[in-house]
């Protein structure tokens, strides 16, 4: 009987920090996890930005398909909007990219990106 005791105190003190330890990694810090909230908040809104600007190019060429050859003027200001909607548009892949980047960095939990 006293060895049996003695086996279940010694199985106890080897298996409670394994346990402890299992425990820590199952609980997350609440600052990480708000903080890898709002970084994956901030890439998803310029996602979206990202987004709306490949459809103004779209929609931009589209118009500039569909004009007359004698709307010089207007084919002139959509050939420039079109350049700063590139530019934007470029400037915004390289901030998503950057983003992402930054998130894997931090050590984000559970990243689907």
């Amino acid at each position: 009987m006293q060895y049996y005791l003695v086996l279940v105190t010694l199985f106890t003190t080897l298996y409670a920090p394994a346990q402890s330890l299992l425990l820590k990694d199952l609980i997350k810090d609440p600052i990480v996890s708000r903080r890898c909230k709002a970084l994956i908040r901030d890439r998803n809104n310029k996602v979206k930005i990202k987004q709306r600007l490949n459809s103004m190019l779209v929609r931009n060429r589209r118009l500039q398909k569909s004009l007359k050859k004698t709307q010089k003027l207007t084919r002139k200001r959509l050939e420039l909007n079109e350049i700063q909607l590139r530019n934007n548009f470029r400037l915004t892949q390289l901030k998503v990219t950057a983003m992402e980047e930054n998130i894997i960095r931090k050590g984000c939990p559970g990243i689907t990106l």
